[in-house]
Parts: C-alpha cells; structure tokens; sequence
C-alpha cells in the first residue's frame, strides 16, 4: 500500500490536471470572443458609412440630424397626427409640413434602419459565440468528467496495490452528467444567459453611441470593457463548471469503489474562503455529501476537492512569501496553518487577499489602461501590471499620471494631427522624466516656434526643466523662470501644469 501523503497528493493531481485543461479551453473562448469583437466593430463601421450614401445625406446634415434624439419624437407625433387627421385637409396639411421637412423624414429613416441593423449584427454574432462557446465548453467538460472518474479508479488501484474492476463510462452517461442541472440551469443555459447579458448591453451601449453621435473608437473602447466583464463572467463559468463535474465524476467514482467517507481538502493558501476553511480536513460520510454544503463545489471557482479518507501524515501548503509549496502536519487545519504563520508571511497573505479581491476591477482598469495608453506604454501582462500596481509604488504613480494626461488629451477639442503631436511630445518629455499636463504640453507646441517673439526646442526646455525652483506664486504653485520663460509646476513639484513667456516675474511671486 502506498504512503499516506500519495491519497492526497494523487487527489490534488487529479484536480490541477483538470483545471489545466479549463485553462486551455477558456483561452480558446476568449479567442472567440475577442474575433466577435472585431467583427462587430468592422460592421458598425460598415453601417455607419454605407447609411449616409442610401439616404442621400452629406456628412455634416448626417452629424447633425443623426445626433437629435428630439427629432426622432417630433416625427413619430407627426405620424400619429396623421393618423388620427380628422379630414383630408388637416391630413394634407401635416403631409404638406413632413414633405417639406424632408431631410428631417430621411435622417429618422436612416437612423432607424441603422439602429437596427446595428442591433441585429451584435446580436447574431454574439449568438454565434454562445454556440461556439458551447460545443467547446461542452467537449472539455466530458473530457474533464471522464479524466476525473477513471484518474480516481488508477489512483485507487497504485495506491492499493490491487486490481480494480470497474465498468467503462458509455458517453451517454458521461453527457448526461455534463448536462444535468445543477443550482437549477444546465452549463449550456449559463453560457446562453451570459452572452444574453452581453447583447443586450452592447445594443444599448452602441445605440446610445450612435444617437449621440459619439466617435467609433470611443465606441470601440466602450463595446471592449463590455465584453472583458463578459470574458471574466465566461472564465468564471469555465472554472466553475469544470470543478462541478471533477467533483461529479469523483462522487460517482467513489460510490462505484464502496467508499464509505471522504476528506474535504481545502487549499492552504491566501485564496480559500472562510466557508472552505471550515471544512477543510474534516472526515465526512460520502452518504451526507451535499454539493455547495460540505462537498465541492462550494462557490464560483472554488478550487476546493477531496480524497479517500486515508491517514495523512504530511500535506501540502502554500508560502505566502514565496508563493511555493510547502509539506506541514497532515492533520493541520486551515485555522491551525493560518495561526502557524510568520508576521511577514500573514501581511504577505493579506496583500494577496486584496489583490485577488480587486481582480476583476484590476482587469477593468488595465484593458482601460492598454485602450487609452497603447500596449506598448503599459506593463505587458496583468500580472505585471498588477506587480507594479501593488509593489511598485513610484512606478504605478507615474502610469496613473500618464492615464490622466492622455486622457485629458484625447477630450481636448483638437485637431486629430495635433492631440498625436501632443501625446508624441508628453511620452518624450516622460523620457525625460519630465512629467506635463496636457495644458503644459499645448503651451510648449503652440509658443515654441517663436509666438510672442519667443521660441525654444525640445531641448531647451527639458534643460530649463532640470534648473532650480527660484519662485513660488501666490497660490502656492512653484515657478522655474529663466530666459523670459516661466516653467510652473504644482505644490508637489511633480507635474509641469503651464509654460508662460514673460518679460519679467510677476509681482506677487515671492523669490525663493
């Protein structure tokens, strides 16, 4: 018979590999989702360009109409006023008023029809995700059911030294494991609910966009958070449903082996709730095994499993400072771990805690970040960013600050050449390590070819920029003024705010 440690070692195995295979499928579904997203927004680019042409529209009487909402309530009280004419007169009188608003009658047309198009090219081709996400998910969780249910059997026979006779699953009973209810819907229906959701607030963000007549690529960013709140509610679906049916197919298993108890087996690690500390390590009869009670799974992406009940004298854990794992005492509890930690290992945990609970907003924040910034201006990974957002204090400072200049930017009512000039001449002075608002940025585009009859370089400036503060104005903000410039920076001394030109200091600045 095999050492203690092999029951729960060959348990954790079993359930790593299938969440491995979760891993794998989940990153082909998000493929599929970022392809819709691409083809969404290539159609609505196609609609918007192709609606102006059919109803005979120039550019400026299509912005102009296409961003009324009133107009579109004007018509419709015309219409019904038509409807409801009492004689041939008043009807000709309000047929004469429509046909002479003319424009007005073919921008609702063309609004409409292109709302509704919109509409119905989102809609189909997120339904042509969920299907797809479907027939994927579907395949790997009967993969994952079987793997599980004969991984529990193999271990079972190694770690007893014995031959074990068990029935091959058919795949009818494997796809009616995968497709039972649990928590009242089936996985197909998650996966239909999920990308519902998505459709319905992509339509009504698009049609939104539209009727304000805000820009594609503002539109582009908005449809893109959208859906990486939709791929995280997918990933959770895919972890989830692939623990349920390695939990199934291990339930199953140890019935068909005559188990009578299991261990619960929580993860020492900062991740694992409360609920799964509870009952981590206790010995419980697989008669009373209840799914989301005191069997896994628990909760959305519980990462929680169990064994046969063997007498273990090691187990494994996690460091929380060097994220490895560890062997402590086999009987040692979630509780017992946790108080066996070091000061430094408890605020490590903490950290992690806080990090995980903020993962789906620090998603959120760093596809903002990727979509305002560029790629190549943001750590290259979330983990990455997440290492600088939570380790990495002055550096995470410094992105905060480029978030909000290039963002300030892009709102400014500047030519598209200018804001590219702008955000060009920030991420040079960045270089620098010059930090410039983007009224700082305007100033040394518009005054350094020589308006007021002073002019300067790039060079110049990051050379007046590394002087002495030598005044201070009366709002506290401090002022590098040399050569008739004057370089003002905040209270803090951290962001250029302006560049004025000027023959001499004012007189409330107070030298320094």
């Amino acid at each position: 018979m095999r050492t203690a440690e092999y029951w729960q070692n060959a348990a954790l195995l079993r359930e790593i590999a299938v969440q491995e295979g979760a891993v794998l499928t989940a990153k082909d579904i998000l493929r599929l989702y970022d392809e819709a997203l691409d083809d969404i927004n290539r159609e609505i680019k196609i609609i918007k360009a192709n609606y102006q042409k059919r109803y005979g529209l120039d550019e400026n009487e299509a912005a102009y109409f296409l961003t009324q909402a009133q107009q579109d309530e004007n018509l419709k009280n015309l219409i019904y006023a038509l409807e409801q004419a009492p004689n041939e007169r008043a009807r000709r009188e309000i047929l004469e008023y429509i046909q002479s608003d003319g424009l007005s009658v073919r921008a609702y047309a063309a609004r409409t029809e292109r709302y509704r198009a919109v509409e119905n090219v989102i809609y189909s081709r997120i339904k042509k995700l969920a299907a797809a996400e479907i027939i994927s998910l579907g395949g790997m969780l009967s993969r994952a059911y079987k793997e599980s249910y004969y991984g529990v059997m193999d271990d079972t026979a190694k770690g007893l030294d014995v031959g074990i006779n068990f029935a091959v699953l058919n795949d009818n009973a494997i796809n009616e494991a995968v497709a039972a209810k649990w928590h009242g819907k089936r996985f197909s229906e998650r996966v239909w609910n999920n990308t519902d959701r998505l459709a319905t607030e992509a339509q009504e963000l698009v049609t939104k966009a539209l009727m304000s007549g805000e820009s594609l690529t503002k539109t582009s960013k908005k449809l893109a958070d959208s859906f990486s709140v939709s791929k995280y509610r997918s990933t959770t679906l895919i972890h989830t449903e692939t623990a349920h049916v390695h939990a199934m197919a291990d339930m199953k298993a140890y019935k068909d082996l005559g188990v009578q108890e299991y261990k619960y087996l929580a993860t020492l690690d900062y991740r694992t709730c409360e609920t799964c500390q509870k009952w981590d390590n206790k010995v419980i009869p697989l008669a009373e095994a209840q799914e989301g009670k005191n069997y896994p799974v628990m909760h959305p992406r519980c990462r929680c499993t169990t064994t046969i009940n063997m007498d273990h004298t090691n187990r494994g854990a996690r460091n929380p400072l060097t994220g490895k794992n560890e062997f402590v005492d086999g009987s040692m509890t979630y509780k017992t771990w946790l108080d066996s930690l070091t000061p430094e290992q408890k605020a490590a945990r903490k950290l992690a805690i806080k990090k995980d609970d903020n993962r789906t907003a620090d998603k959120l924040q760093y596809a903002k970040y990727k979509n305002r910034l560029g790629c190549e201006n943001v750590p290259e990974t979330l983990d990455l960013f997440l290492e600088t957002k939570y380790n990495k204090t002055d550096e995470y400072n410094s992105l905060k600050k480029s978030y909000v200049s290039i963002g300030e930017i892009d709102r400014k009512s500047w030519t598209d050449s200018f804001k590219d000039k702008a955000k060009q001449s920030y991420y040079d002075f960045k270089n620098e390590n010059i930090e410039m608002s983007s009224h700082a940025i305007s100033r040394f585009l518009s005054r350094k070819d020589g308006t007021n009859g002073v002019s300067y370089t790039f060079d110049d400036m990051v050379k007046q920029c590394n002087m002495s503060v030598n005044y201070m104005q009366a709002d506290g903000r401090l002022v590098k003024y040399y050569n008739h410039v004057a370089v003002v920076y905040n209270e803090k001394n951290d962001i250029v705010v302006s560049i004025v030109n000027r023959k001499n200091p004012k007189k409330d600045w107070r030298k320094i």
